[in-house]
């Protein structure tokens, strides 16, 4: 296999894998957690211990009626809210991003080895928090370097890699996509529009709105009922 010399400072499977994890769950961290609330996720013990208060709900359920269907959808949502846990990936990591008040409070765990038992990242595990304003901020800055570099990186695929040594298998994902360099540009073009829509729904604040009430109801019932030794 020919090696083509595309220099670019993003490996971007990875990235383009991460961020589209972390844009679909943006939509929900833009929704503000009450704190009561994040008392019961704020670290992994009181995590753990919902996450075993839902299970044992679970296997007390015989027939699920339909408002144990709400009950299930709102505490998985709740329990994943803001989860983004990249251990599909061969380099893995685990953040959580908690809206609370008018700040962001990302969990990050990192702490993953490679086959000599080395650590793969410099960063292992905490907290670090910022501002919500801060935070979109930061994305918008990290999409704006990501896309310029992107931009460059597809320009020199592009005439590195002539339109005959495309493999339709991997560029042709359905029969009216033409295999091809022109490829490359498009799907990037339709990913940059995907990622700043949701970025604008930030802010403007349009975002589907989570109904909390119903959430706090049903963790309510799940830890006075089902909370075992």
């Amino acid at each position: 296999m020919k090696k083509h010399d595309i220099k670019s400072c993003f490996d971007d499977y990875y990235y383009i894998r991460q961020l589209e994890d972390l844009f679909e769950i943006l939509p929900v961290i833009s929704n503000s957690i009450p704190e009561d609330l994040y008392k019961y996720i704020y670290n992994e013990k009181k995590y753990k211990n919902l996450t075993k208060c839902f299970d044992n709900w679970i296997d007390e359920q015989k027939v699920f009626s339909d408002k144990d269907e709400i009950l299930d959808e709102n505490i998985c949502s709740f329990l994943s809210y803001g989860r983004l846990d990249t251990g599909y990936l061969n380099v893995k990591c685990c953040c959580c991003f908690y809206h609370v008040s008018d700040q962001i409070i990302i969990h990050y765990d990192f702490e993953d080895f490679d086959e000599e038992n080395n650590p793969i990242w410099t960063a292992k595990s905490g907290r670090f928090t910022l501002t919500y304003k801060e935070f979109l901020d930061e994305i918008e800055n990290l999409l704006n370097r990501f896309f310029c570099d992107m931009e460059k990186q597809i320009s020199n695929a592009a005439a590195e890699l002539k339109d005959e040594v495309f493999y339709d298998i991997f560029v042709q994902r359905d029969k009216n996509t033409k295999p091809g360099t022109a490829y490359l540009f498009e799907e990037h073009e339709e990913r940059k529009i995907s990622f700043y829509s949701v970025l604008r729904s930030l802010k403007n604040n349009n975002c589907k709105k989570i109904n909390w009430d119903e959430i706090r109801e049903n963790i309510k019932f799940i830890t006075l009922n089902f909370e075992k030794a």
